[in-house]
């Protein structure tokens, strides 16, 4: 199978000299799962902020899907998706508005987003828990386990 991910001597060194990355590489090939593991302050984090186009890096080359991160950041944004170890959902929000927020971070349109957030709902069944602060909702599913 084709690499999705090529990663060759990535750097990050921050304005302060600190380097956060430094010469990394690695292939990830299509259909492949791959987990990113290390101790803290190895440059897990960081690298994954660079190939998800929130950092830039210092040097090195990063294709994802063909696309170069110099070049097609925007389209990489496109097609990428992360899973945090963290919870990223805004307590203040409701269900609906994280949703939708999100829909804004991936510069979807408004109109788009609307039908999307719909579907999404009914599709986990969560359309009558849609106008809830989602910090109750996080709250009550913690106390129910």
């Amino acid at each position: 199978m084709p690499d999705i991910i090529t990663v060759k001597n990535l750097v990050l060194v921050y304005a302060d000299g600190t380097k956060a990355v430094e010469n990394i590489s690695f292939n990830v090939q299509e259909g492949e799962f791959f987990g990113f593991l290390g101790p803290n302050g190895a440059g897990k984090s960081t690298t994954i902020k660079i190939l998800t186009t929130l950092l830039r890096k210092t040097s090195g080359s990063v294709t994802i899907a063909g696309f170069d991160l110099d070049k097609q950041a925007a389209a990489i944004r496109k097609i990428i998706g992360v899973q945090s170890q963290e919870t990223t959902v805004d307590g203040d929000l409701t269900g609906r508005e994280n949703i939708t927020l999100q829909g804004h971070f991936h510069q979807m349109n408004s109109d788009i987003i609307k039908k999307r957030v719909n579907e999404l709902l009914s599709l986990v069944g969560l359309e009558e828990a849609a106008g809830k602060r989602a910090r109750k909702l996080l709250w009550r599913n913690e106390k129910a386990t």
